[in-house]
């Protein structure tokens, strides 16, 4: 027996396990697929299966467990079909920022690992339409990071929060260095923050509330501008991102995720088009 678990430990012999994505995901929206089980050298029971979310360097977001007891026989293949539902505070897959979903199997009290699958994240309308505001009005995208922390205003369902840098227009660039651009997504309405500081990012935010609704209702390149004046004149006022708290409820900011899996998964058309968009303002 501890022969078998240490050839199962090395991927020697034993079950092997995958993840298959049907397709991308958006926030607050299922996504589906199928775990893929091959059975080793001997038949054995898959105690339960478990996918984790992970970003960058394979660091876990989340999981959940998707399956109860499989029994499994001597190189028999099997599918679990698996649907979760994605939080509406999902990263979305754009400028780097990379996610994947990662299927785990107890077997015999050891853990089988699969290999990454790449997780495509769309956008939605609402941060569809604003980012393409952005790159409208001449501010080029340069990062979409992934970040480990706490935002006071916020609850999110992840320990993540996703900041998006943005390179001035030239009609800024003498005022300000960057601007930071965050989503806080509930089923109703997005919470847009903007922040401006003249050297560095700035940590401190102007908050504007829009709904789902508004996506194709309003003109956004005029509102994104006057977003940006407003966060200019009142950066003083704005809140702090870092702003300590009494309570222990997670960690400061404690560092990006780098996205180091790999580019997004091929058919994310939505990201792709903003990439352009953003890239096409570099080259002028």
């Amino acid at each position: 027996m501890f022969l078998k678990k240490m050839m199962n430990a090395f991927g020697l012999g034993g079950p092997t396990i995958d993840t298959v994505l049907d397709g991308p995901g958006q926030p607050g929206s299922p996504v589906t697929g199928s775990v893929e089980l091959v059975g080793g050298g001997s038949s054995a029971t898959v105690e339960h299966i478990t996918l984790v979310l992970v970003a960058g360097d394979d660091t876990e977001i989340f999981r959940t467990m998707v399956s109860g007891p499989v029994p499994l026989g001597e190189d028999e293949r099997k599918a679990i079909p698996f649907q979760i539902a994605l939080p509406w505070e999902m990263p979305i897959t754009i400028s780097g920022a990379a996610l994947g979903l990662r299927a785990e199997a107890e077997i015999d009290n050891a853990t089988v690992k699969g290999d990454i699958g790449m997780l495509s994240v769309q956008p939605l309308p609402v941060q569809w339409r604003i980012l393409e505001a952005f790159g409208t009005l001449g501010w080029a995208l340069e990062d979409a990071g992934i970040q480990f922390t706490k935002v006071p205003f916020a609850r999110p369902a992840l320990p993540v929060q996703q900041v998006f840098a943005l390179r001035p227009a030239p009609q800024y660039a003498s005022e300000v260095g960057a601007i930071e651009l965050i989503f806080n997504v509930t089923s109703q309405n997005v919470e847009v923050l903007v922040g401006s500081g003249q050297q560095g990012f700035p940590g401190r935010y102007d908050r504007y509330t829009v709904a789902h609704a508004d996506a194709d209702t309003v003109d956004w390149a005029p509102q994104v501008d006057g977003w940006v004046r407003q966060a200019l004149e009142h950066r003083v006022t704005a809140i702090p991102l870092s702003r300590d708290h009494d309570d222990d409820s997670g960690p400061g900011i404690a560092g990006t995720v780098a996205g180091v899996v790999g580019g997004v998964a091929a058919g994310y058309v939505a990201g792709e088009v903003l990439d352009d968009l953003f890239d096409d303002d570099d080259d002028d």
